[in-house]
């Protein structure tokens, strides 16, 4: 069961990642652009 929730959580994650990724990219250009 432990294994079962840990593979779902894993399968989360990697289908999170790419979004999460994006989002900081996306804030970091944002605040750049803002400051420069």
């Amino acid at each position: 069961m432990q294994q079962w929730t840990d593979t779902t959580l894993q399968t989360k994650l990697v289908k999170a990642f790419p979004a999460v990724v994006t989002g900081i990219a996306f804030l970091a250009v944002l605040l750049y652009w803002y400051f420069a």
